[in-house]
């Protein structure tokens, strides 16, 4: 898939054996934002099961409304599509609260939000669990 937006803002989605690969990084205008959600689920929906989600924002800053629309509707998007296991790396503790909200106000909260690769790694690999009742 094509990378969208420039050197500064922008993502970048990548699909593979173990997951959908998704790379964000800076300060989103409405042009990068309105393409972010429909890109990322249609990955989503091409790649084969169990669909994973690895999304790196370790270079993602806090966003206005029109990007923190955006991952709201990437969540919800991705959930409706099958996703079983997403996995975010946040490295900036105003983006992790901010896209941790998103996830728990949209009912998205199977999300992991971890600060590494080597997190990811893990979190991504771990068997699924069972809430308990």
């Amino acid at each position: 898939m094509p990378r969208v937006g420039s050197a500064l803002t922008g993502f970048d989605v990548v699909e593979s054996d173990e997951a959908v690969r998704v790379e964000v990084w800076g300060f989103w205008g409405k042009e990068v934002a309105d393409l972010f959600a429909p890109t990322v689920v249609e990955a989503c929906r091409a790649a084969r099961s169990p669909v994973r989600l690895l999304v790196d924002a370790s270079a993602f800053k806090p966003q206005r409304e029109e990007g923190q629309a955006a991952f709201r509707d990437m969540m919800i998007g991705s959930a409706r599509c099958g996703v079983q296991r997403a996995v975010m790396i946040v490295t900036n503790a105003i983006t992790k609260l901010q896209l941790a909200r998103i996830a728990t106000e949209n009912g998205a909260g199977s999300w992991s939000f971890v600060a590494s690769q080597a997190a990811a790694s893990t979190a991504l690999a771990m068997p699924q669990t069972k809430s308990r009742s």
